[in-house]
This record gives C-alpha cells, sequence and structure tokens, in this order.
C-alpha cells in the first residue's frame, strides 16, 4: 500500500475516534470498524482489478456489464 495512504486512512481512523469521544461512543470500537471498512474496500478493489486482468488476458472484451464483479 503506498505510504500517503496509510498516513489518509490512519488520519481518519484518528478522526473517527476523536467524533466516537465526541459522542461518548467507544474509540477503539469506532477505529476498529472504519479499520475493517477500508480493508474490506481495498480486498473489494484488488479483486475488481484482479478480474480486470484475466479478462484482458483471456482476450474478453471489457465493457461496462463485464466489467462488474459478479
Amino acid at each position: 500500500m503506498a505510504r500517503w495512504n496509510l498516513r489518509r486512512e490512519e488520519k481518519v481512523i484518528t478522526n473517527t475516534q476523536a467524533a466516537a469521544m465526541k459522542y461518548d461512543l467507544n474509540p477503539i470500537a469506532g477505529g476498529r470498524v472504519f479499520g475493517w471498512l477500508i480493508k474490506e474496500t481495498v480486498n473489494v478493489e484488488v479483486a475488481y482489478l484482479k478480474s480486470l486482468g484475466k479478462r484482458e488476458e483471456t482476450g474478453e472484451r471489457l465493457n461496462r456489464k463485464s466489467a462488474s464483479i459478479a
């Protein structure tokens, strides 16, 4: 993962924890939830890019319908 992404994601988690404390919520839980969301988003992006690569290898035409994740 690029270094700038890591800093940005750390800032998101820090901001989430601060907001949680402001509303008397558990800041650790809030940080974990957003950390999980970030990781899952990256996993979806990687799976999508891999699917595009596989389609290019097989010569399948890429269009809006065929580029979606099944």
